[in-house]
């Protein structure tokens, strides 16, 4: 079963290295919503790190990380999930308002 946790904890590395490389690429966008793609992924970098902690140290290698702790690990996924999921969205609809503007624009001329 060590084997298993072994794995867990290198694929959720991968993942975590993924989504921090491609926030660091995103954040430098001019665009709103290429910044806000940026912080999505941040957050999933974050929620991805916070699973690394737990594989390591709650349920796998370490075994040291009580109630209280995993349920703030818990908190930390949950938040900045809620957190990017609600600003992606708001870009989001922010760029359609302003393609309407623009078309309802283009339509007077």
């Amino acid at each position: 079963m060590e084997i298993l946790h072994i794995a867990t904890v290198a694929l959720g590395c991968v993942s975590l290295s993924l989504s921090l490389s491609l926030f660091l690429y995103f954040r430098r966008s001019s665009q709103p919503i290429g910044r806000a793609v940026a912080f999505m992924l941040l957050g999933e970098t974050i929620g991805a790190a916070a699973t690394v902690i737990f594989a390591l140290t709650a349920d796998g290698l370490y075994n040291v990380l009580n109630d209280s702790g995993s349920t703030a690990l818990r908190w930390v996924i949950f938040t900045s999930a809620i957190l990017t999921s609600v600003h992606l969205a708001y870009q989001t609809r922010l760029v359609e308002l302003d393609s309407m503007a623009k078309d309802a624009e283009n339509a007077d001329d």
